[in-house]
């Protein structure tokens, strides 16, 4: 795709929060934190200049919601990466996948997105659409981190009755609730007085990075 200089000026303000955001994360921002970041209207606006950034060859994206990559090679240098285990399925609707220990492959993952949470993280792959509206998306890489403890409010991996879910973590009276975070309103609460919980979502990863 030829390359080109003709940017509006609110396209050149998406680009350069791009490049500065690459620079911090060595991943993308979604729709939502750009549009929060620049105080645009809303998530169409910034889809409207992202794929004019794209039709201008200033970038490459996917359905991903962290998959934007600069093209210019002056723009975005090359990350250093760490491999980091993929540890198999876990479900994003009712739990359907067992994820235990046993190790798919090592993908690698950029250093400075590792350097904040250490090095106990592992990747899930995901499946279904119960946590789309917190950027994960069926079929995602998720970053997970394990850690002692567990707070209100945080996404987790939940293995319940062998089986592993994604989900935001509520505490209760005798119970813990896992709460799906979707447009789709079939998905409800699983209800558990006994989980095992495996890790921290860190973020949906582009599975290039």
């Amino acid at each position: 795709m030829k390359y080109t200089k003709n940017l509006t000026t609110k396209q050149k303000r998406v680009l350069d929060y791009l490049k500065s955001y690459l620079a911090e994360h060595s991943f993308s921002p979604t729709i939502e934190e750009i549009q929060a970041a620049l105080a645009f209207r809303s998530t169409r606006s910034v889809s409207q200049y992202l794929e004019a950034l794209r039709e201008k060859g200033y970038i490459s994206k996917n359905r991903n919601p962290r998959s934007i990559q600069l093209l210019d090679p002056n723009q975005h240098s090359r990350v250093e990466t760490t491999l980091i285990p993929l540890l198999g399925m876990a479900s994003c609707g009712t739990p359907e996948f067992f994820a235990d220990n046993n190790i798919d492959e090592y993908l690698p993952v950029s250093n400075a997105l590792l350097k904040n949470f250490g090095e106990d993280c592992y990747l899930l792959k995901t499946a279904g659409t119960s946590m789309n509206k917190a950027g994960i998306q069926d079929n995602d890489l998720v970053l997970i981190r394990r850690q002692a403890g567990y707070e209100e409010g945080d996404r987790v991996v939940a293995v319940i009755d062998g089986l592993a879910t994604i989900k935001k973590l509520h505490k209760g009276q005798g119970a813990v609730i896992f709460s799906p975070e979707s447009t789709d309103v079939s998905h409800k609460p699983i209800i558990a007085t006994e989980a095992a919980i495996c890790g921290r979502v860190i973020c949906s990863v582009p599975a290039s990075i």
